[in-house]
């Protein structure tokens, strides 16, 4: 692994306070360290933006974003807010229900970085 590999990882979240620690822990748990995490969160009624404030203000990897209105937009819409606002050109995805092994990333490191113009 090279340490100039970085990843952008995505982090959709809809009313998923009950399962957001164990996803986020799971990145933070990564042998590779050359990420960020963008939690996106998509007009969640329930503790889900707080708790990903919490991990943002512990690490300067994790950002928080929401839609302008706050509203709900809906998978896809929330996809590409964080494909827009992501920093890195390789891009992953969890889903805030799921979790990663701590040598995910390693693997990643195969994958061809996006193209944003064809993407978007």
């Amino acid at each position: 692994m090279t340490d100039s590999f970085h990843i952008s990882i995505i982090l959709p979240s809809y009313n998923y306070a009950h399962y957001l620690h164990e996803a986020v822990e799971s990145i933070l748990a990564q042998t590779h360290e050359q990420w960020e995490l963008l939690i996106i969160d998509d007009g969640s009624q329930d503790d889900s933006v707080s708790i990903a404030h919490e991990y943002a203000a512990r690490d300067n990897r994790i950002r928080i974003l929401q839609h302008p209105d706050g509203g709900n937009h809906g998978l896809a819409a929330t996809l590409l807010l964080g494909i827009r606002q992501s920093k890195y050109d390789t891009v992953a995805f969890l889903e805030a229900d799921d979790v990663w092994a701590s040598e995910s990333e390693e693997m990643m490191q195969a994958f061809k970085p996006i193209n944003r113009e064809s993407t978007i």
